[in-house]
């Protein structure tokens, strides 16, 4: 194994994310070097990895999934290119498809992000109307009201405030990347987080994830930010300092101008940074995210408890698929997180491609030994066809 680099603890001096506001906080520093990725088995992470097959009613093939809740038993999967909300149960039998897609009353012109309550209610982020609607769990729209301005996800701390994460789009009331609204008086109630006039121009990029639940409160990360923040109705604290040495992208490259965003991303590539850090989740002992290095989506892992990082570039697949080998990439990318277990998606081709690969590789008598001993696997081998819905790997964490 190469070296594993250390967290070390931090302390500086930082201008608070409101307007008018100073404080001096404590950030831990997680040192991650790009260079050092490697495979790493998935009985390193992982205490068990399960394959789950999601059931198709023949007519929402789920593609572009861009947002996961596990709640109440339940699987929601948001596919932003159906602009509707599959749901199965923890079986992963499909309960029903949520589609309230339209131009009528009651119905949203765009979902852009959602929210699931206790009682099962639903609210959708209508990006294109300035507006959060809600129904109730068999899909009844019940209201809507007006955020009045254009965000990208949204996270719900109670009955009255929300937070919006609004990217890089310079609003006159609050011109700040992270807006917080009263929904009883309509009225931005705090702002974090300022939008400069350079950065509005390219630096509006739609994340994986943007808000997560941990033990200790609620993150809150973004594209081409190094910070990941601890997050109230009016706070917003600096919590962890994701550290690529030699490797980070420079404040000097950000200050830069660009036209677009498509012109920054091309940009960043050519450099031999690591950047844009997505699908930030955290557990009791772990910490995940993702990252861009070099032409590669690597996946970073940080323990708690031993402060030490791995970085794969690619998984031995071993809790489940033998001594099979994977890539890891955007598709691989933890969706959610849920009771220490991670959520991803794999192609049904690619599953395919595994366990064809699997069987080739053993002799009959190992290929028999292995049938017997993984039924449930060899079951979702039979019955899966190539254009299937992805499948779930439900990996339960260390």
């Amino acid at each position: 194994m190469k070296k594993i680099s250390f967290i070390i603890i931090i302390a500086m001096t930082i201008v608070s994310c409101t307007s008018n506001n100073k404080s001096e906080s404590t950030l831990k520093s997680i040192e991650v070097n790009p260079t050092e990725s490697k495979t790493i088995l998935y009985s390193e992470l992982f205490t068990d990895v399960e394959v789950m097959k999601l059931e198709s009613d023949g007519y929402n093939y789920l593609s572009e999934i861009t947002k996961v809740i596990v709640k109440n038993n339940k699987i929601y999967i948001l596919c932003s290119d159906m602009q509707s909300i599959t749901i199965y149960n923890d079986d992963g039998e499909l309960m029903t498809v949520f589609n309230k897609y339209g131009d009528g009353d009651g119905e949203y012109s765009s979902m852009e992000s959602f929210i699931v309550n206790d009682d099962e209610s639903i609210e959708i982020l209508d990006r294109n109307k300035l507006r959060v609607l809600k129904y109730d769990k068999d899909g009844t729209f019940l209201e809507e009201w007006k955020n009045n301005f254009l965000a990208w996800s949204v996270h719900k701390f109670n009955n009255d405030q929300y937070a919006f994460y609004v990217g890089s789009e310079i609003l006159a009331s609050a011109p700040s990347r992270l807006i917080m609204l009263s929904k009883k008086s309509n009225s931005i109630t705090n702002h974090f987080l300022e939008i400069s006039k350079q950065q509005a121009r390219f630096l509006n990029f739609r994340d994986l994830t943007n808000f997560s639940e941990a033990d200790d409160g609620l993150a809150f990360v973004y594209s081409f930010n190094d910070t990941v923040y601890n997050v109230t109705p009016g706070s917003v604290t600096p919590k962890y300092f994701v550290n690529f040495g030699k490797y980070q992208l420079s404040n000097s490259f950000l200050k830069k101008e660009f036209a677009n965003s498509y012109e920054f991303m091309m940009a960043c590539r050519k450099t031999n940074s690591a950047f844009r850090i997505m699908g930030f989740y955290e557990s009791e002992k772990t910490i995940m995210f993702g990252f861009e290095f070099m032409g590669k989506f690597l996946h970073a892992y940080y323990n708690k408890s031993s402060n030490t990082s791995l970085v794969a570039n690619k998984y031995l697949m071993d809790l489940v698929f033998d001594k099979q080998i994977i890539e890891t990439g955007f598709d691989l990318i933890p969706k959610a997180i849920h009771k220490n277990e991670l959520y991803t998606f794999i192609r049904a081709s690619q599953f395919l491609k595994i366990m064809d690969s699997l069987k080739q590789s053993m002799s009959d008598e190992n290929w028999v030994k292995y049938t017997q001993s993984n039924s449930n696997l060899i079951k979702i081998y039979k019955k899966t066809k190539t254009d299937d819905n992805p499948l779930i790997l439900r990996m339960k964490l260390k």
